[in-house]
């Protein structure tokens, strides 16, 4: 066992941990995929296959949990970004809508001193 761990580190620059963790990969894949007998075999010639296999359900265990956390995460920081972004939105609106009546102000008395000048033209005041 040892041997099949340490080609995987060598030859694919993995640490221990993840040689270990490749090696369980992929007898795991072997066991699903070849015959039992052929399976067998292979247990009689790497002594430590039982131990492997049933620690790769173990390892998926991890993996999911630690999917599922970042998941979690991830939607916790997408909610968070949700409300900064609304908040945003609406501050936004509030200054639009408060430039919006300013300017409307602004025009009404523009438009009232025209209105003004025009009677002023007329002689009416």
């Amino acid at each position: 066992m040892d041997e099949l761990i340490e080609r995987f580190t060598s030859q694919l620059g993995l640490s221990r941990d993840q040689g270990q963790q490749a090696v369980t990969l992929v007898m795991g894949f072997l066991k699903d995929k070849l015959p039992t007998d052929l399976v067998n075999q292979i247990g009689a010639a790497v002594p430590d296959l039982g131990g492997l296999i049933s620690g790769l359900g173990e390892q998926a265990g991890a993996v999911a949990g630690a999917a599922t956390g970042a998941a979690k995460d991830a939607v916790g920081a997408a909610q968070a970004a949700a409300g900064d972004a609304a908040d945003a939105a609406k501050g936004a609106a509030d200054a639009a809508k408060g430039a919006a009546g300013d300017a409307a102000a602004d025009a009404k008395e523009q438009a009232g001193g025209l209105l003004d000048s025009v009677k002023g033209l007329f002689g009416k005041n």
